[in-house]
């Protein structure tokens, strides 16, 4: 959902971090960023499966769809970030496996963390394969 709504440009307004115009922007200005949150919260609740819609039931804006969303199927607790962060660890690269796939599950799991607010730094990592 998250790269759906960047490949329309309307994260931001999903995020709560768009800047709503000020006290003297203009009649279009105002509009057009009133639109674009509309649309926001629209894709959200469009792309969401029937049975998961009742969720965004209460929702009026993108950001409490958002939010909603994350709530429901985000799973950000210290649990899941262990985990994650040991499937990262002990991935291998095994002789006859494809390289591309190796990296590929990489990234995501490192994309996953991310994405909880882990942050894996680059001396974290030379620590941890030195002292293999």
């Amino acid at each position: 959902m998250h790269l759906y709504l960047e490949s329309l440009d309307l994260f931001d307004d999903a995020e709560g971090t768009a800047e709503s115009p000020g006290s003297s922007a203009t009649e279009n200005v105002c509009r057009s960023f009133n639109s674009s949150a509309k649309k926001a919260w629209t894709r959200i609740c469009l792309a969401i499966e029937p049975e998961y819609q009742i969720h965004m039931r209460d929702t009026r804006i993108a950001k409490e769809a958002w939010d909603a969303l994350k709530g429901q199927f985000a799973c950000e607790s210290l649990l899941q970030k262990v985990r994650l962060r040991q499937q990262y660890y002990s991935c291998r690269f095994r002789p006859g496996d494809n390289m591309f796939e190796h990296i590929s599950h990489l990234r995501s799991l490192h994309d996953q963390l991310k994405e909880m607010g882990v942050n894996i730094d680059d001396k974290e990592l030379q620590y941890y394969w030195l002292s293999k």
